[in-house]
């Protein structure tokens, strides 16, 4: 492989001596360039996102926390966190030719379902490439906290109400009206800025902070993280569309 410039002064070279032009040579400048790998084949040049598409580098939650609490299953658990390492320019409207911002930001903690993107092996590492509506939240630091964690887009934080058993007249315990409604009704605890129109406002929320909320089935991503469940709480990431009452 020779670059463009070597090759024109190789060929003028080969011309006035008749020798054979070498098949591996690369100038000073080609030498010095940074080469990347995609599944650990070169690449000719780094990966660039497309539209509303972002670069994350992942990583795993820690086995052992700072807090000394240890985490059995990090070791084994699929990445959903990670740093975002490139951005595309963000996603046009089909129709209006309207730019949607991006929400997610170079540098930024981030984290995401662990089925969304696809993921790679870029530069020997694993990253994901997904969408900038995939990222659930960011956060400061390693590991998500409440108190850093800040929503993306139409993204709702809420904690999940636990079942009160009911007690029979016989004494037999029960399960209540809500088993039937388990893990669908909470309190939200945070709220992103809602999803950019076309005209470039965003569209408003259907919820406040406090507002307990009721959502559609199998729509949440649960959130395992063990800094937001210490205290036995669990919480969920849903959409501003999963939304189907409030009181």
């Amino acid at each position: 492989q020779i670059c463009f410039r070597t090759f024109l002064f190789l060929f003028s070279i080969q011309n006035l001596s008749g020798l054979a032009l070498p098949k591996t040579i690369k100038c000073r400048s080609c030498l010095s360039m940074k080469t990347a790998t995609l599944e650990g084949n070169e690449i000719r040049k780094p990966l660039e996102p497309f539209g509303d598409t972002v670069l994350v580098k992942t990583y795993k939650a820690k086995e052992v926390l700072d807090s000394g609490l240890f985490l059995p299953n990090a070791s084994n658990s699929t990445p959903n966190r990670g740093k975002i390492i490139l951005t595309g320019e963000g996603k046009k409207h089909w129709e209006t030719g309207q730019m949607y911002p991006m929400h997610s930001k170079v540098g930024q903690s981030v984290f995401f379902g662990r089925y969304d993107g696809l993921s790679i092996k870029y530069n020997g590492e694993d990253h994901i490439l997904m969408r900038d509506d995939d990222c659930l939240f960011s956060f400061e630091g390693d590991e998500p906290q409440l108190s850093s964690m800040e929503m993306h887009a139409d993204k709702i934080l809420v904690k999940i109400q636990k079942e009160k058993e009911i007690v029979k007249a016989s004494g037999v315990l029960v399960a209540s009206s809500v088993e039937a409604r388990k893990g669908t009704v909470g309190e939200v605890i945070k709220m992103g800025p809602g999803k950019i129109a076309p005209n470039g406002k965003s569209f408003p929320m259907h919820c406040e902070i406090g507002d307990i909320v009721k959502f559609r089935d199998f729509s949440a991503e649960w959130l395992d993280t063990d800094e937001l469940n210490v205290d036995g709480d669990e919480y969920v990431v849903i959409k501003n569309t999963d939304v189907m009452a409030k009181w």
